[in-house]
């Protein structure tokens, strides 16, 4: 074992976090949000996908049997399977795709400084971003 290293391992994963300045902080702030929103909204396309296309033909019949709008207006959705299915996916994938790329500018331009360490940002970038997304937009609302 190396004694004379002036860094330790803590120190050189600080190195890695880039300093926030209070300029930065209401900038992050709103970047985080809009992140969270962005996962809701890919869990809600999710759930969205999941609950409607779980529906039976006697759910169906029994939502034709109330007169609400909010029936009316799922019963007209699932007239067309095939529509409503690809404005979901597509919805879904912009709203995912949106997250990858303010993710990413979030991760690696604000908080982490990865510069030379490609691997670092790349393990990173797939690791974090993936997990979070696909976890939360999309495993959790489909089994909840």
């Amino acid at each position: 074992m190396n004694t004379d290293d002036p860094y330790p391992i803590t120190l050189q994963i600080a190195d890695f976090i880039n300093p926030i300045t209070s300029d930065q902080v209401v900038s992050l702030v709103i970047t985080g949000v809009f992140l969270l929103i962005l996962v809701a909204l890919s869990a809600f396309f999710s759930a969205s996908e999941n609950a409607l296309f779980s529906l039976t033909n006697k759910d169906l019949e029994k939502l034709g049997e109330t007169e609400s709008a909010a029936n009316k207006a799922i019963i007209k959705l699932l007239s067309h399977p095939k529509k409503l299915l690809a404005t979901i996916l597509t919805v879904n994938n912009f709203v995912n795709v949106t997250f990858v790329i303010i993710g990413s500018h979030f991760l690696f331009e604000k908080i982490f400084n990865f510069k030379g360490h490609l691997l670092g940002q790349i393990l990173i970038d797939y690791v974090l971003i993936t997990f979070v997304l696909l976890l939360f937009g999309e495993v959790v609302p489909k089994i909840y």
